[in-house]
């Protein structure tokens, strides 16, 4: 799997800015939206990579339908190479694509981004950002850089490759059963490397468990990439957490570009997260809480 060592930009600023992602055959519909926002905001032309799994060739065509003009190289997951590793109900073979994607492309660096979030500024900003010779940068979520949110990465694609980290962050999964999958290996492999970017490039919404956004106009000012985690979407039960204005910005950009909605698939995880949401507010409001609606505040 791995590539040679290539030689890495004199000048990130002189070429096209390098996007990878990772989706199954769920998550799928979901990344136009993404591609769509950063295009409008980015300076420069982008390259996708996108690693998959279930996705159809069909499929592929209606997402190449949609952007002729842009670069994507696509890659299948092939979960056989991925033998040994630590599975549950939030962890998939796909958990781990962060891990090998530097060795699937010739790229010097790139910016990764989860399916879920909305760019708001231009990502050019961040492929260039200078990483003073460390192999990849994030946002930590906690002081003591003891958590951080892989959602948002910039990646030294040649570093990683020269010092095979990825496979050693599989070796390290194999014997550890990390709970958060790659975010774990990465933490465990590299994290006193970590360069930590500002909190603006990973703005966390968590729709339905955390409090009411109080100010979402200045949240939008201030946010360069917004991430909407724990399982609530601006395309799901979501919607009815996550302010309007916030909405209408993505709602903006969403194009589905035809792509089919596995409702199946969607509906596990939503009743998961729902079952997860219903069980923490009850531990947190004591066995009389337990007639609360969900929905409440």
């Amino acid at each position: 799997m791995s590539l040679p060592p290539q030689a890495a930009d004199p000048d990130p600023a002189e070429g096209p800015v390098r996007l990878f992602m990772a989706a199954d055959r769920t998550v799928f519909r979901h990344v136009p939206a993404v591609v769509n926002s950063a295009r409008a905001v980015t300076s420069r032309p982008i390259e996708l990579g996108l690693v998959t799994q279930g996705v159809s060739e069909a499929e592929w065509d209606r997402l190449r339908a949609k952007f002729p003009g842009l670069s994507i190289r696509c890659f299948a997951l092939d979960a056989a190479a991925l033998g040994g590793l630590h599975y549950k109900a939030s962890i998939t073979a796909m958990s781990y694509a962060r891990l090998f994607m530097p060795d699937l492309v010739d790229w010097p660096r790139y910016v990764y981004l989860d399916t879920d979030v909305l760019v708001l500024r231009d990502l050019a900003e961040l492929h260039d950002t200078d990483l003073g010779g460390r192999p990849a940068a994030g946002v930590f979520e906690r002081e003591g850089r003891t958590r951080f949110n892989g959602g948002v990465l910039l990646v030294d694609a040649e570093a990683w490759r020269r010092r095979g980290l990825g496979e050693t962050m599989l070796d390290y999964a194999r014997t550890h059963r990390p709970q958060e999958a790659d975010q774990d290996c990465i933490l465990a492999v590299i994290g006193p490397e970590l360069l930590a970017l500002d909190r603006s490039w990973n703005r966390t919404i968590a729709a339905a468990w955390g409090p009411p956004i109080e100010d979402p106009e200045r949240l939008l000012a201030e946010a360069a990439v917004l991430h909407f985690v724990i399982g609530f979407k601006p395309w799901n039960l979501g919607r009815r957490y996550i302010p309007r204005a916030i909405l209408a910005v993505y709602d903006a950009h969403a194009d589905a570009a035809g792509l089919p909605r596995h409702w199946s698939k969607e509906a596990w995880l939503l009743a998961w997260q729902l079952r997860a949401l219903w069980r923490t507010r009850h531990k947190r409001r004591g066995p009389g809480a337990a007639g609360v609606a969900l929905g409440s505040r």
